[in-house]
């Protein structure tokens, strides 16, 4: 454990989130040694940061000049927080300062810019800011960013290499306690009673509260969890803490609380915090069916943050429901028919049979719609049919998506459409959980060509054995099958179960079981051959088509253009040619392709025989000036046929009709 210095308690109460306790154990201090200065300060205005206090931070520190840069990180952290019109400046500040050598190195700076990366979204920049940090802040700020990205592994190295620094420093240990969280199981009651000694020791924070919250809320203890947010709420003057508020909606969703109160908790959530990313996933979106966009989160949120809510399958279907709420309430409003006030037993259809029963016509109407436009049903097609009907259908939807009888798409231009789900394949999806769902999309997206199991994991952010079991289980299921491609037979490939595999995974016809079949293409080129030697007039590729599927020589289907790869074949090795059936009494084509018939077999010529000194009986007289002599050779005078002067092939090749001429 590190020797604690004048600033041990500074620290600890900024990093359990004390933020006042922070600044007045920081204002209290007398001197410090100068190396300790520029910290102190920081510290204390990071704990103001934290209280909002945006105002003392620009007025006590100034940009550029002599302010340590450590400073100036936080006053752009301060400009980022109260002035959004400035954060893609401030972001560009930071960028500057982290490729300059001189401040470059500045372990605050580093910090600052990593989380304001993480805020924007920029993982990948945040990680670089700090990879090659060393302090305890660091190296717990990297933990949590591994942990966004769902790499447990490399958390967990970070937080040994911190254990191995100080294993008993406040921060350490809340670093195992995010590492608990993540790693789920036994790893949430240990989160809790980290999270429990921490609270005993340095009183309520809002950090701490939350922390103990999403532990119990994991374990499924949801009246106490919901107490301890709840007593956050209460100490928070502003209630502005947006983590408390989203792990609030959580816990009255599990505890079945009315949705008025949850749309209280959500109205306080989009006015302090407009910009959080729970809240960007909500939208301002006006209208009940623009909140359905809300499901994509059940494909976007698996593996989420452990400090947001939990659940994410349930809530979205209940935000559904809240979202129908506050329509009627608007409507009502409009038309001026009286209270504000909605009954939890209006708004959940829970009052009386006739309810009911116009509830199940307008379901049926709903799918039969859905099941007629096979395209997808957008949110105008659905006003101009159900016109003052159309708010009612948000619980109808709500099902109709837990049921999987439908499912919601976008579009190209970004267009939210509603698609019918084959009741076949809704029976098979029935129940199953929104990773299993996320992992089935993956797949479905993938369409013939198949995707390995890695890109699955890649895409899914899934660990190994859950990717693996979630797998298995679609495959009982018979919504996905595995198949291998002939250019890896060693990698698994997975592919929707109704599916055909692409030709390029499988090879096509000429594969079976992802080997080459000689023989098959050895007697398919054969049965071709002898069908169009048999015909009296040369066939077209269409019926050298047709005869291929009723003659029963291949036991698969041939397209025509792989039946013209054979034909191709055949031509290429000389047994047989394309003609044009203009020119020959061939059969029609009606695509205009040209027709085949056998190749003339030519006799190969052997041009030393057919030479007349190769086979002459008197070539041993044979000489120059000789009785016997090329000069009077009867023999050369037959073979060139000069005496015709037709110029043979023996003329055409030499270049002349008469025996004189010729030069050896």
């Amino acid at each position: 454990m590190a020797e604690p210095d004048d600033l041990y308690t500074l620290r600890q109460e900024f990093y359990v989130g004390n933020f006042q306790a922070a600044i007045n154990e920081g204002t209290s201090l007398g001197r410090v040694s100068p190396d300790l200065e520029t910290e102190r300060a920081e510290f204390v205005y990071r704990a103001r940061l934290g209280l909002k206090e945006y105002d003392v931070i620009f007025r006590e520190v100034k940009e550029g000049g002599d302010t340590p840069i450590a400073l100036q990180a936080v006053r752009w952290f301060a400009e980022y927080e109260a002035h959004p019109e400035q954060r893609e400046a401030v972001v560009g500040k930071l960028q500057t300062s982290l490729q300059e050598t001189a401040t470059a190195s500045c372990p605050s700076l580093q910090t600052m810019a990593a989380m304001i990366f993480l805020k924007e979204g920029l993982v990948k920049d945040a990680l670089r800011a700090v990879h090659r940090g060393i302090t305890l802040e660091q190296r717990a700020l990297m933990t949590a960013i591994y942990l966004r990205m769902d790499r447990l592994d490399h958390a967990q190295k970070q937080l040994k290499l911190m254990q191995a620094t100080d294993e008993d420093a406040t921060l350490t240990q809340m670093t195992g306690a995010w590492v608990d969280l993540a790693q789920g199981g036994t790893g949430y009651r240990d989160a809790q009673l980290l999270f429990q000694e921490l609270v005993a020791k340095y009183g309520n924070s809002a950090l701490l509260l939350n922390g103990l919250g999403v532990s119990l809320l994991h374990q499924g203890l949801y009246e106490e969890a919901d107490k301890h947010l709840a007593q956050c709420l209460r100490e928070d003057p502003d209630k502005s803490n947006a983590d408390t508020l989203i792990n609030l909606v959580a816990t009255a969703q599990h505890l079945h609380k009315p949705p008025e109160t949850v749309a209280k908790l959500l109205s306080q959530l989009q006015k302090v915090a407009p910009d959080h990313p729970y809240v960007q996933n909500l939208g301002t979106l006006e209208g009940a069916f623009d909140l359905i966009i809300l499901s994509g989160l059940v494909e976007g949120r698996v593996g989420a943050d452990a400090s947001e809510a939990a659940n994410w399958e349930d809530e979205v279907y209940r935000l559904l429901e809240l979202q129908a709420v506050w329509s009627k309430k608007k409507a009502k409003a409009l038309h001026g028919s009286g209270s504000m006030e909605t009954s939890r037993e209006e708004t959940t259809g829970a009052g009386g049979g006739q309810h009911k029963d116009e509830s199940g016509n307008l379901r049926d109407e709903f799918l039969s719609l859905c099941l007629s436009h096979a395209e997808g049903l957008r949110n105008e097609q659905l006003r101009e049919h159900f016109t003052e009907r159309y708010l009612h259908l948000v619980p109808i939807i709500n099902s109709c998506l837990a049921e999987n009888l439908i499912r919601c798409m976008k579009t190209e231009s970004n267009e939210l459409v509603y698609q019918a789900v084959d009741p076949n394949l809704a029976e098979k999806m029935r129940n199953l959980g929104a990773e299993q769902l996320l992992v089935y999309q993956v797949v479905e997206k993938a369409g013939n060509k198949g995707i390995w199991h890695k890109d699955i994991r890649s895409q899914t952010s899934l660990q190994q054995p859950a990717l693996k079991k979630i797998l298995k289980n679609l495959e009982s299921r018979q919504l996905v099958k595995s198949t291998s491609s002939i250019s890896s037979k060693t990698r698994k490939l997975y592919l929707l179960y109704d599916l055909e595999p692409a030709k390029e995974i499988t090879g096509g016809p000429w594969y079976t079981e992802h080997e080459f079949d000689h023989e098959f293409i050895e007697e398919l080129s054969r049965a071709i051959y002898l069908f169009i030697k048999q015909q009296r007039k040369p066939p077209s590729l269409g019926i050298i088509v047709d005869y291929v599927r009723n003659s029963g020589v291949s036991k698969v289907e041939l397209a025509p253009g792989e039946v013209q790869l054979i034909i191709n074949s055949l031509a290429y090795d000389m047994k047989i040619e394309p003609v044009q059936n203009s020119l020959v009494g061939a059969l029609p084509s009606s695509d205009g392709t040209p027709c085949y018939k056998i190749s003339r077999q030519v006799t190969p010529l052997n041009h030393f025989t057919d030479f007349p000194c190769g086979r002459c009986p008197v070539q041993a007289q044979c000489e120059e000036g000789g009785e016997i002599s090329p000069a009077n050779c009867r023999y050369f005078n037959v073979w060139l046929d000069v005496n015709n002067g037709a110029g043979g092939v023996g003329g055409a090749m030499i270049g002349g009709g008469n025996a004189g001429s010729l030069e050896f």
